[in-house]
């Protein structure tokens, strides 16, 4: 299968363009596509994931509709200046751990198809390896011409 690759500017185009038939599908966030597919809009072909996500159980992942080396994962990492001073990294690290045990992160996050990382997870130390190892969070597994 070949397609070509178009940029838009942000999902209110491209739901635009997929309601009125100007294209035949995309590659969106679970966040974004998940009240036009559970209206029944939109079809959600599949998720670009290892498992099924409860926010559209109905919907198979990419590894059961064949592809199993389409699997789409995303990270979200906090940067600083180099040489910030270590106590401020230190503040930096309490205040964003704090945060991700909200109760309000906890639930939200899993809302709109995210999760929070295990504490083991998280992270400067856990980021670098992943940055350092080359991995290519968005398309794991991908060839090159693909993009999502």
């Amino acid at each position: 299968m070949s397609s070509p690759y178009v940029v838009y500017r942000g999902f209110g185009q491209t739901i635009n363009d997929i309601l009125s038939g100007s294209i035949d599908g995309t590659c969106e966030l679970i966040a974004s596509a998940r009240e036009y597919v559970v209206s029944g809009s939109v079809k959600g072909f599949g998720v670009a994931a290892v498992e099924r996500t409860p926010l559209l159980p109905g919907v198979p992942t990419s590894m059961e509709g064949g592809m199993p080396e389409f699997v789409v994962e995303s990270w979200l990492g906090l940067y600083a200046p180099k040489g910030l001073p270590q106590e401020m990294l230190e503040k930096l690290r309490e205040a964003v751990a704090v945060a991700l045990e909200h109760p309000l992160v906890q639930t939200r996050f899993p809302e709109i198809g995210g999760t929070v990382p295990k504490r083991e997870d998280r992270g400067g130390e856990q980021m670098l390896e992943i940055v350092q190892a080359g991995r290519r969070p968005l398309g794991r597994g991908r060839k090159e011409g693909r993009r999502c």
